[in-house]
């Protein structure tokens, strides 16, 4: 969505992403984005923007408010499903998924017929599964902290929040683990709210 905003607007990657949650004003049948232009000193700049620019800006507004905002500075639309791993929908994936589950001597075949077995059958296996993708998960944001890769692009520590569709405790749990100690306090507290 990001990228719509900065094709149709030609605002900078900074401007975009402090746009207010109210940065749409309409005059007459014309629809415009109001930013601020801080460089130059020039704030409430009025941009007439197009229809389907609008409807980008209003779809990012009504998926979050402005308390989640601070934390979905990766956001984008969860409103389509993205499947990996799919034998038909991604055949690559799926290949690499069975590979990486059978070298940790996780992969199974036979699931049960009735749902109530799957718990004690094949749920603990799942549920190792689903660990050693965080670990893994965990792992990848955390490289780049070691080795200053955010820092040195974007001139200081950002926390790096791995998310579901949710935010739930694991996100905190996590955050907490892929960061360097207090950098993910915030975003921790907003997830574990009192």
């Amino acid at each position: 969505m990001s990228l719509i905003l900065l094709r149709d607007t030609g605002r900078r990657p900074n401007e975009i992403v402090s746009l207010a949650h109210d940065c749409l004003e309409t005059r007459g049948d014309q629809i415009s984005l109001v930013w601020n232009n801080h460089k130059a000193g020039r704030l409430g700049r009025s941009l007439p923007i197009t229809t389907d620019t609008t409807r980008a800006i209003r779809s990012i507004a009504d998926a979050f408010d402005e308390a989640e905002a601070r934390w979905n500075y990766a956001f984008w639309l969860q409103n389509e499903l993205t499947v990996i791993g799919d034998l038909t929908r991604d055949p690559d994936g799926a290949t690499a998924r069975r590979q990486w589950i059978t070298e940790l001597g996780l992969w199974y075949d036979d699931e049960p017929t009735h749902p109530e077995d799957w718990m004690t059958t094949v749920g603990p296996t799942a549920a190792l599964i689903e660990a050693n993708f965080n670990q893994a998960w965990v792992q990848l944001a955390r490289d780049p902290h070691n080795d200053d890769v955010i820092k040195s692009a974007i001139g200081k520590p950002v926390p790096v929040v791995l998310r579901e569709l949710e935010y739930y405790d694991g996100v905190a749990r996590r955050a907490e683990a892929a960061n360097p100690p207090g950098l993910a306090d915030d975003v921790t507290a907003w997830v574990r709210p009192g």
